[in-house]
Parts: structure tokens; sequence; C-alpha cells
């Protein structure tokens, strides 16, 4: 019996699929031929996950059929955002830290990544940026994020890895799935910026938004993309905006500091000029 269906109609047509939830499983399948090659894009990074043994992973295959088994485990993303609700951030960057010590790991890492990288594919400049700080595999799952993530036993199992680059930085998983957990967890962005700092990936925001906006363009409809740009555009301008606000009060705190300082002197010399007259 299916409990639960939801059609991917926000993508493009060649990127849409169904998703069946049922009693023990989750199914995905095709909305029409125009997503099958994605369909069996999919299919290739279940099988490559699978020859992984230091992987555990629960989508498999069945009669042509994607699907993902039901396991009573502790999604990672829950349980971290209770870490951030209780104001534990060195636990939460511990286990950030845990979790991308995981992934970089157990998959293939790369040193040469000046070219042919996702950035390059998608047209991102890294001009003034080190990328030598960011740490770069083979097998880029971009879905390999804190929502995908079971635990148990300190243990991670993995699925609905649908999303596959190569060259791809591990910094910008992780990047993606602090990204949704600020969002779901209502984060101040004093706490989300002291995160991110922590995790030495703040000055990476701009290019990591720069190419998280590329790749959603690529994949969404001209529909979506409409209100995605829009949005981004939105977020870019209400944070620029921000910004002049902070330097325009920063610098009016300066002159203001400074008024008040001349209007001490000012009493300062007139006190003593008083005191003068009555010696």
């Amino acid at each position: 019996n299916s409990k639960f269906i939801s059609f991917n109609n926000s993508r493009k047509k060649e990127y849409r699929l169904i998703t069946v939830i049922k009693d023990k499983n989750v199914e995905k399948k095709c909305i029409s031929s125009y997503s099958e090659g994605h369909y069996e894009n999919f299919k290739n990074n279940i099988k490559k996950l699978s020859k992984n043994n230091n992987i555990k992973i629960l989508d498999y295959i069945e009669d042509g059929v994607i699907k993902s088994k039901f396991e009573q485990f502790m999604p990672l993303d829950k349980f971290l955002i209770k870490l951030l609700e209780k104001n534990n951030i060195e636990e939460f960057i511990f286990q950030i830290l845990k979790c991308k010590e995981f992934v970089f790991d157990n998959f293939e890492r790369i040193s040469n990544y000046q070219e042919n990288n996702i950035f390059s594919k998608y047209d991102v400049d890294l001009n003034g940026y080190d990328f030598n700080k960011l740490h770069f595999i083979k097998d880029g799952y971009l879905d390999l994020t804190f929502q995908n993530i079971l635990i148990d036993n300190d243990k991670y199992y993995i699925f609905d890895q649908e999303w596959y680059e190569q060259n791809v930085p591990v910094e910008f998983i992780i990047y993606r799935g602090l990204k949704i957990i600020f969002s779901f967890a209502g984060i101040s962005k004093l706490v989300s910026e002291e995160v991110l700092e922590k995790l030495h990936l703040i000055e990476y925001v701009n290019l990591f938004e720069e190419l998280e906006h590329k790749i959603q363009t690529t994949i969404n409809s001209d529909s979506a993309n409409k209100i995605y740009s829009y949005n981004y555009e939105i977020e870019n301008n209400a944070e620029f905006l921000l910004n002049k606000s902070i330097n325009q009060l920063i610098i009016r705190n300066k002159e203001l500091e400074e008024e008040l300082s001349r209007v001490k002197q000012k009493k300062g010399m007139a006190s003593f000029f008083k005191k003068g007259r009555g010696i």
C-alpha cells in the first residue's frame, strides 16, 4: 500500500521522478520517458556506492526499480538540530567534522583538481579563493548531506543519493547540509556565522552559493527558476543592504563618539575657566 506519493514537478522534465512511500520501503520511478536517462544515472550511483565496502547504503534496485529500506535509526539532521536547540555548539561542530571525515576517508581523494572540477563545469570563477584549503573527492555525491544520513551506534547509513558530480570539495557538500539545517532550525545569522567560521567555511559562502544557484537552475524548470532566482536575488540584496546599514551605523556611531568627545572637551575647558575666575 502507498502512504504518500510526490512528484518533482518543479524540475525540468528530464529530471522528474515520482517518490512513493510504502509500508516497508520508498520507491523512486520515472514520471515519463524523458527522465529515463537521469533514472539510469541514479541507478549507477547506487551500484557504485554498493561496491564501496566502507559505505552502508539503504538504496537498492529490485526489478529495475529504485528502492530504499526503512530503518528505525536516528536521522543525522534531527540529531544535529537538537544539539543546536540545546545551544551545544561545540558538540555540533564535533559531529559535523566527524561526518566530514567519514566522507573524506571513504571516497577517493584527488590532488589534481585545478581543472575539470565541479566549479569549471558550472562556470564558477575560483579567482580570489584559496582552493588549496578545500578537500576534493573524485566521486562527489551531492546528497551526502545530513538529511540523507541515518546514525546508529556511530555508524552512518546513507540513502537517496540521486545527484553525482566529479571532483567536488567535501566542504561544499557539508555546506549544503548546514544551510538546510539552519533553515529548519530557525538558527540566527549570528549563530550560523559562528558555526561557519569555526568550520572554516565562512570565506567560501559566496562561492558555494553561486555554485548551488547554477546547479539548481540547471535542474529546475523555467517557472521554478524564476522563483528561485528571485529568492536568490532577494537574499543577496538583503545581505548587501544589511551590511550597508551596519557600515552606516558604524560610521554614524564613530561620528557621535567624536562629537561627544568635543562636547566633553568644551565642558572641561568651561569648568577650568570657571574655577580660574574663583581664584
